[in-house]
């Protein structure tokens, strides 16, 4: 396994809520564990959709309003969700603790028209250069999965096995590991800063000992 050079961090499930969540709060003011399993499914295939560039925030807005049965305009849905979604703080400042000599990358799921004011408001370009970002709905990809793992490695020109994705998803990170590209499952900052000090990409605290061999 080669040694770790890029790390591609997800902005939804990691860096913020995930699209799911932002719709949800948007539409019923409530947190995404408090709505119906079959409204979340129909949500998520949305979600599916819009990450794909299949469709746009508007439409993503507009279907996810109609099948609520909700009184809203998808403007207005869109920018509740451009305006309420939130950074954890945490995961910015443990990104900015890594060392320059690492590459990280921002991929968003969220579409370009809503990212573009969410970064900015987000301050999220003081850990992520410009040019360093993948917006997934741009990609054209035929699979999400796992054709966002060979287009991420071909963007910043690093073979896989010196690639680490930082994802929320669980199900994306195991088939990322299945592919040959290095993943950890986003769970808090607490966690995800102790993965970095356990690959050795952060030096430990006072006192750490590591339980085995570095898996860099």
């Amino acid at each position: 396994m080669g040694k770790i050079s890029t790390i591609f961090f997800w902005l939804g499930g990691v860096i913020t809520q995930t699209i799911s969540e932002a719709a949800i709060l948007g539409l019923y003011g409530q947190p995404l564990e408090n709505i119906n399993m079959k409204t979340r499914l129909c949500l998520q295939d949305l979600v599916q959709d819009l990450c794909s560039g299949q469709i746009n925030g508007y439409v993503f807005c507009h279907k996810a309003i109609e099948s609520s049965g909700i009184t809203i305009a998808a403007e207005e849905l869109e920018a509740r969700i451009e305006n309420t979604v939130t950074v954890r703080p945490s995961v910015l400042e443990t990104i900015k603790d890594l060392p320059d000599t690492y590459q990280l990358w921002l991929i968003s799921d969220y579409p370009p028209e809503w990212l573009k004011l969410i970064a900015d408001r987000l301050d999220l370009y003081s850990c992520f250069q410009k040019n360093h970002l993948i917006i997934t709905s741009d990609c054209h990809l035929t699979r999400m999965v796992p054709d966002i793992f060979y287009y991420m490695v071909r963007q910043a020109n690093q073979p896989m096995d010196a690639c680490l994705m930082v994802d929320g998803m669980s199900a994306r990170a195991v088939h990322a590991i299945k592919h040959g590209l290095s993943s950890t499952i986003f769970v808090d900052a607490m966690r995800l800063k102790r993965e970095f000090i356990l690959r050795r990409m952060l030096p430990p605290p006072p006192g750490f000992t590591y339980p085995g061999p570095s898996n860099v």
